[in-house]
């Protein structure tokens, strides 16, 4: 792994090649509690801001045309123009680095990994203070509770938590017709017995179409991984990020479980290990009659790629070890002002219109996106056949990324010490050497506290 300030020197060497629209480089003038300098009670008619968010969904029309709306809508309401740019997310972490670490940035930015972006931005730079916007937008009790710590650190708020991803079960309703299952299991038994009778083999016994498949894509295991260890009743680390806890017996079953699966029921297909392996996919081309753990977006790819399988697509709460209780994870990201603007004011009341009830619906509608804020997944949208599992399954679920800077790098793809772990073992390896060897680098990583995102 690379040295972290190798890394810092070498992204503001090239900050002059961010394409983030030019807020300037000078030291900021707000303090993280209020407006900039310059606007304080003034007209913000005539004021422009930046705007930068990654890329959603599978249609990049459908979310240029609502931003058009609503930033043309928000200028009629308060003269502010809103200048937004749409991200690719192969590019998206190098941007936000950059950021974050003094070369170009927007004023309001679309934010992930924030407790690592807010510690390299070190007050001066990356996320501001907006802890009085977040209690002006309802605080904690509108907000699902497993995502309110990806904003929250020390008490002070940095981000308003947008879009949601809780993953569900997906299924094929009617290979479940076609082999005369009328319940959908709840319990990791009921998902054995359940998918035994939907596996399909050749007269080789090769299997050409899995009963459930682990949710995978390019062999990357560790997301999947998540949503098992909540359903057997544990996490990556403890509640107060202060321990690695998957080291213990609910973490050594659920791998275990992952491994039957392919290998002991021989419901999941073995090519889950193979880097063009990718579960959506098998699920489009009817090779796969579950899909264990998607997000709400898996419908506008099946419309897209499949749409003769929209009718018989449906969701799902995932299973756990009892049928009752947390079954998943769930992940968000902030929309954050960052501390170099120099129009506070105006960046206040963009987060504030594309964070409100109206302009959340608005937008994660049109993207198909989940939101964290619990109003809005009480919308009609949320209601459908296909998403009411989502806003079931945000309420039985538990933290995704946990709130430490140096997530990043114990969660890198694919060679950081959780996802080379997850890989060695699904190919083979012991699974009790390779965790002990895992919680040992990651707590090395955890230990030294530098945020290495190379």
């Amino acid at each position: 792994m690379k040295n972290s300030k190798k890394i810092l020197s070498a992204l503001l060497a090239v900050s002059m090649l961010a394409t983030f629209a030019a807020c300037g480089k000078d030291e900021p003038t707000n303090n993280g509690s209020g407006s900039a300098s310059g606007n304080e009670g003034g007209d913000l008619s005539g004021k422009t801001i930046t705007f930068t968010m990654q890329k959603y969904g599978n249609d990049a029309s459908a979310q240029e045309k609502v931003l058009k709306e609503m930033t043309e809508a928000f200028k009629e309401e308060t003269g502010i123009t809103v200048k937004y740019s749409i991200i690719d997310w192969g590019q998206a972490l190098t941007k936000l680095t950059l950021a974050c670490t003094g070369g170009e940035a927007p004023d309001v930015a679309d934010v992930f990994f924030t407790p690592s972006m807010v510690k390299i931005g070190n007050g001066q730079y990356g996320p501001a203070d907006i802890t009085n916007i977040y209690e002006e937008l309802g605080g904690d009790d509108a907000y699902f509770e497993a995502v309110i710590d990806e904003v929250k650190i020390d008490g002070k708020v940095y981000g308003i938590p947008w879009r949601m991803d809780t993953r569900a079960m997906v299924y094929n309703k009617a290979h479940f017709e076609e082999a005369g299952i009328t319940e959908v299991p709840t319990t990791y038994d009921e998902l054995i017995e359940a998918a035994k009778k939907l596996t399909k083999t050749d007269g080789n016994g090769n299997i050409t179409r899995s009963g459930a498949v682990l949710p995978v894509g390019q062999a990357r295991f560790d997301q999947g991984w998540f949503n098992l260890l909540a359903g057997h009743g544990t996490s990556v680390m403890n509640e107060d990020y202060t321990e690695f806890t998957f080291g213990g017996q609910e973490g050594i079953d659920t791998i275990q479980f992952m491994l039957d699966l392919i290998n002991k029921h021989k419901v999941c297909t073995p090519n889950v290990i193979d880097p063009s392996f990718d579960s959506n996919t098998e699920f489009q081309a009817e090779k796969a009659s579950i899909v264990l753990g998607a997000n709400a977006d898996f419908m506008t790819a099946v419309q897209a790629n499949a749409p003769q399988l929209e009718e018989v697509t449906c969701s799902a709460v995932m299973p756990n070890l009892t049928g009752e209780g947390v079954s998943s994870v769930a992940y968000t990201a902030p929309i954050s002002i960052m501390n170099s603007t120099k129009e506070r004011a105006a960046a206040e009341e963009w987060l504030k219109y594309f964070c409100s009830k109206d302009g959340q619906i608005k937008f994660c509608s049109a993207v198909n996106l989940i939101n964290a804020r619990k109003e809005v997944m009480e919308d009609e949208f949320y209601q459908s056949d296909w998403m009411k599992a989502y806003p079931e399954q945000a309420n039985r679920a538990i933290y995704g990324d946990p709130a430490i800077p140096t997530w990043s790098q114990i969660d890198a793809f694919p060679n950081g010490p959780l996802n080379t772990m997850l890989t060695n073992i699904v190919g083979g390896a012991d699974i009790q050497t390779e965790v002990d060897n895992c919680l040992k680098q990651c707590q090395e990583i955890y230990d030294k506290g530098e945020v290495d995102l190379g």
